[in-house]
């Protein structure tokens, strides 16, 4: 290869995925050489000015601003999943691992501001760079909650008026009273949710099918990512925890835990539920139910999903399930923590505690730290 600096790259990081799988001496060992040529080939590459850097500048600085995250590392591969959420999506696109990179923040702080302040006729001259950079940031935000740095690239514009063209009719969203933009997303949350059954049997992780389906849920968080928080907040929670758990499952049980800390809160507070749909407030209790498996807060919701499906008048699982699909619903996914859920608000009711976090003792626990911390 002529171009020194894009194979220490990919050398880079070629050897950061294997150390995923190996975690040899060997791997490491490369890694870290070819990071360290990296930056002191970036570094002479800075020096000439910032207008002027290349693609593969950037993309090297992306690959030298990775590491594994050892917390992450730390968990038995199953402790990295949140809740009672069956999905068979887990491994596709790489998810299973890419989640446990940490990014240093001071070198993607770094390589944005690079990007947008160069000469823009130096862009898009590596093949499939953009996709890389608009993933890469879409990985960082996720890990992190926060809304994507980068704007919307042109796959993923492109991406968005095939999802339009293909939507299912907007009458399949009417339960949610939001805004016009954000119910196109529950549309395609929709949409998704129907390709997954093609992944419960073996396939190919570079198949067409696979491919598509990773674009369409990346374009879906990504959006989700960008809704201003505050704005239809227990739909936005809500969606954010089945797309955490079903379409986009991150191995990072903190995710969840926040997310469920949030949902959680707003469902026990009187005061911030009083004039919000009961069938909306029971389908989010339901999600973050599922999601909230396994902790303390489980029969907080547990209670909520007693209180909100009364108010709605259902009093079996058939009944409960017809008006969650309504709303967004994957039975095969979903449906054994569901009804584990549905038993639990059936047993807190019986035994008349309404309200309370009770520790499950068949369940492993998270600390109230991990949880609300």
């Amino acid at each position: 290869m002529s171009d020194r600096q894009t194979f220490l790259a990919l050398v880079a990081g070629g050897s950061y995925r294997l150390r995923f799988l190996t975690n040899s001496i060997e791997d490491n060992r490369a890694c870290f050489k070819a990071q360290n040529q990296i930056a002191r080939t970036v570094r002479q590459q800075l020096s000439a000015g910032i207008t002027t850097v290349s693609d593969i500048v950037v993309f090297s600085l992306i690959t030298i601003s990775l590491d594994q995250n050892p917390y992450l590392l730390s968990l038995a591969p199953e402790d990295r999943y949140a809740g009672d959420f069956d999905t068979p999506v887990k491994s596709l696109g790489g998810l299973l691992w890419l989640g446990l990179m940490s990014y240093e923040p001071s070198l993607q702080t770094m390589w944005m501001h690079l990007l947008r302040a160069r000469n823009p006729s130096l862009s898009n001259k590596a093949p499939g760079l953009a996709d890389g950079l608009q993933s890469s940031d879409l990985l960082r935000a996720s890990a992190l909650l926060q809304r994507p740095d980068l704007e919307m690239q042109e796959a993923y514009c492109l991406q968005e008026e095939e999802a339009a063209a293909a939507r299912p009719d907007a009458s399949e969203v009417d339960a949610f009273h939001v805004d016009a933009h954000f119910k196109a997303i529950l549309l395609d949350i929709k949409a998704c949710c129907r390709l997954i059954d093609a992944f419960f049997g073996p396939v190919h992780p570079l198949s067409p099918e696979a491919t598509g389906f990773v674009q369409f849920r990346n374009l879906i968080l990504y959006r989700l990512l960008s809704l201003p928080p505050g704005v239809a907040e227990i739909c936005r929670l809500a969606a954010l925890v089945f797309n955490y758990t079903v379409l986009y499952p991150f191995p990072d049980p903190r995710i969840l835990w926040k997310l469920c800390r949030q949902l959680e809160g707003i469902l026990s507070d009187p005061q911030q539920t009083t004039n919000e749909d009961a069938g909306l407030l029971l389908w989010a209790a339901v999600i973050g139910g599922i999601a909230a498996a396994r902790t303390v807060a489980y029969d907080s919701f547990a209670s909520s999903v007693n209180k909100f499906a009364a108010l709605l008048g259902l009093e079996d699982w058939p009944q409960t399930v017809a008006h969650l699909e309504s709303f967004i619903w994957h039975e095969r996914v979903c449906g054994v923590g569901g009804r584990t859920l549905w038993a639990r608000a059936r047993a807190l009711a019986l035994s008349n505690k309404s309200y309370g976090y009770l520790y499950l003792t068949s369940r492993p626990k998270a600390t109230i730290e991990e949880c609300f911390g």
